[in-house]
């Protein structure tokens, strides 16, 4: 199960959502383990570059650390 610890602002989720899965499940998938894709998302989020403004809009830690899994990481 993939959770958050506190509550999250609904963009910032779906794009980490988006990008956790399309990690774990996408046809480009890379055979990692759910934590390794979990841990490449949050990266991915924290730099994320937002279009509109060309500022980096999900670098602060509220963002993307508050996720967590739980039970089997595999």
């Amino acid at each position: 199960v993939l959770v958050s610890l506190w509550p999250v602002e609904d963009r910032s989720t779906s794009l980490l959502m988006d990008h956790f899965y399309d990690l774990y499940l996408g046809d480009d998938r890379l055979d990692q383990s759910k934590a390794a894709c979990l841990a490449q998302a949050k990266t991915w989020l924290r730099d994320f570059v937002d279009d509109l403004s060309g500022s980096q809009s999900y670098a602060h830690p509220r963002y993307w650390a508050g996720f967590i899994l739980i039970g089997n990481p595999d």
